[in-house]
């Protein structure tokens, strides 16, 4: 009886140490399970921590290319309007990765997307910007050929320009007029010539008039036209003789106002006219060596000279 008594408080004790154990299990089951969860939980915030980070980071990167492009456009002289824009839509898209919750993995998703949008806007951007580059490229070689072939044409022109003016200078020396067959003369009170010859000395008492004619010799070059012949006595101090009483004046010579002591204007017409100047000093010649010297279209063209004692 005893011994039935002991036999079913063990069998009860085993039941109760049975019941004990399972439940053990059960919790530790459920500690490993809720363990495993968490495990899994704090994995996936870690990843979105990294996404959302390497967001924000990709996006600020994406900022900097832009500025760096929109730059390299604008240097180009290309339009940034695009790019300026989606510069904008950049800041405003970092502004809200950084109030973007770790937890908020929609947020985050779409944080990445929009980056990868970005980045495929500015591989074509990047396409763009090539063929501006090589555009521009072919803009400098076609203006440096240019400018090489508006530089030999300078030359060229600048060689011709030149040919000319030496061919116009040899022209305008070819088409000075020449007197020739020069004969000095004077004329007393009464009227009577008298032809002066090289060293000659003639009293000044004797001179009313000075005359001096000459043939103007066969020139090709010159124009046929009414031409001004310019007479000028000039004293042995070097002074020229000249009064307006007696048909003095000046003219052009080698850009400079020179005076003249007698004018006289004749058609040449290339058949050797006669020229023929009678020039009458207001006062009587002091003694002295006159030259007596030609002009004609501001070159001079002939001289002799005229001795008073």
């Amino acid at each position: 009886m005893a011994e039935t008594s002991s036999n079913k408080n063990n069998t009860l004790i085993y039941i109760i140490i049975g019941v004990l154990l399972l439940g053990n299990v059960g919790l530790l089951y459920t500690s490993f399970n809720k363990s495993s969860e968490n495990d899994k939980l704090g994995k996936e915030n870690d990843q979105q921590k990294v996404a959302l980070l390497q967001a924000r980071s990709d996006l600020d990167s994406l900022r900097g290319e832009l500025d760096a492009k929109i730059a390299e456009v604008r240097k180009l002289g290309g339009d940034t309007t695009i790019l300026s824009e989606m510069r904008r839509n950049l800041d405003s898209e970092l502004k809200v990765a950084k109030r973007v919750n770790y937890n908020d993995s929609k947020k985050i998703n779409e944080l990445t997307e929009k980056v990868d949008f970005y980045m495929t806007q500015l591989k074509e951007k990047d396409a763009e910007l090539a063929k501006l580059k090589a555009e521009r490229d072919k803009f400098n070689k076609d203006n440096q050929n240019l400018k090489g072939q508006i530089s030999r044409s300078a030359d060229s022109l600048s060689a011709l320009n030149a040919a000319k003016q030496a061919l116009a200078e040899k022209v305008s020396l070819a088409a000075v007029l020449r007197a020739e067959n020069i004969v000095t003369f004077v004329v007393d009170t009464k009227g009577t010539e008298r032809e002066t010859y090289e060293g000659e000395a003639i009293k000044a008492k004797r001179i009313d008039q000075v005359g001096v004619e000459f043939n103007i010799a066969d020139n090709k070059v010159a124009r046929k036209e009414n031409k001004d012949f310019f007479l000028r006595v000039v004293d042995a101090a070097g002074a020229t003789i000249s009064d307006p009483a007696t048909g003095g004046g000046s003219f052009s010579l080698n850009g400079t106002e020179t005076a003249y002591s007698a004018k006289q204007s004749i058609l040449f017409d290339n058949n050797k006219p006669k020229v023929e100047f009678r020039w009458k000093p207001v006062s009587r010649l002091a003694k002295g060596t006159y030259n007596l010297e030609l002009y004609c279209e501001g070159a001079k063209i002939g001289e002799s000279t005229l001795i008073v004692k």
